[in-house]
């Protein structure tokens, strides 16, 4: 009201000269942490289910040589095409609580001109969760044009996308991005880990590596100028911990475009080879007592989010 706004924006006028009035301290509303994993569960659902229908999502995975949908089942894949708010029910606050925790953009995110409108909206999308299955947040890439290619849940850690293969590998293959990942998937190799950037695995994720008994980590980064120099800085910060080596693709090539200029088969050639040369054992080495990496259940989405 008109009160508390001069109270506010004029903090000396009610105390008296050189009294400032305490500013109302503004409270923004939380998801609890049960809940948010409850409502991002149903969206991942959602999103999947539109991956299905929808044709976009698919088509831009396979141009990018990504095409085993096997992959696409057990990583939950996703598209969003912008129709969730048609899902959700009237009446409640289910609306609210998805714009709190960044599925739909709020009242304050004009620069993009979405408000309004699914964070996620032309995007390829897919979970990230930790190495115990609970979900860090969403990552999303756009499938079209745009100046933001990746994009994710905002306050939250980008986390390792299939960051459970630390519990099955002792050697793991790190990469820049999900869509490195999956092309290195589908030149054979399942113990990869995308770091979310040049910039990913910070120290808590290193002991996390250490705590489920990695001991070996080939960069595979972009072979640019960029990502070499990326490569060897974080060769250096890991080398106390890990045995660690770096693989340089030909030609500036990152895993991702090798597969779609030379195939999964060269690909797998390259990658096999040269950890070869490195180690008396072809990777991946995976341990007897290793985790139990199923695929999870498809779940219905009939009245997903019809919640009591």
């Amino acid at each position: 009201d008109f009160k508390a706004a001069v109270d506010r924006l004029l903090p000396g006028l009610r105390g008296g000269a050189g009294e400032a009035a305490p500013a109302a301290e503004e409270e923004r509303p939380t998801v609890p942490p049960e809940r948010a994993a409850q409502l991002l569960e149903r969206v991942i659902t959602i999103y999947a289910k539109g991956f299905a229908e929808v044709p976009e999502g698919r088509a831009y995975l396979e141009r990018r040589g990504i095409s085993d949908a096997g992959l696409f089942t057990k990583y939950r894949v996703g598209y969003c095409n912008g129709r969730l708010a048609e899902l959700l029910p009237k009446g409640n606050d289910v609306r609210n609580e998805l714009r709190e925790l960044g599925v739909f953009l709020d009242a304050h995110s004009t620069s993009s001109g979405l408000k309004g409108h699914e964070r996620f909206t032309g995007c390829v999308v897919f979970p990230v969760q930790d190495a115990d299955g609970n979900l860090t947040t969403l990552y999303g890439r756009f499938t079209g044009e745009s100046q933001k290619r990746h994009v994710f849940l905002p306050d939250r850690s980008t986390g390792l996308w299939n960051a459970s293969a630390m519990k099955t590998y002792p050697d793991l293959i790190l990469v820049e991005a999900v869509i490195d990942a999956l092309s290195v998937m589908m030149a054979g190799q399942p113990n990869v880990l995308a770091i979310q950037g040049t910039n990913g695995l910070n120290d808590a994720e290193l002991a996390i590596l250490r705590e489920h008994g990695v001991h070996t980590l080939t960069l595979l980064l972009d072979g640019d100028a960029a990502g070499q120099t990326a490569a060897e800085r974080l060769k250096e910060k890991v080398s106390s911990s890990f045995s660690c080596r770096v693989l340089t693709l030909p030609g500036g090539h990152d895993p991702n475009s090798f597969l779609v200029e030379h195939g999964p088969q060269k690909l797998a050639e390259f990658i096999t080879t040269n950890l070869a040369a490195g180690s008396e054992k072809k990777l991946p080495e995976v341990r007897a007592n290793g985790g139990d990496e199923r695929t999870p259940p498809v779940l219905s989405t009939g009245k997903i989010f019809a919640l009591a």
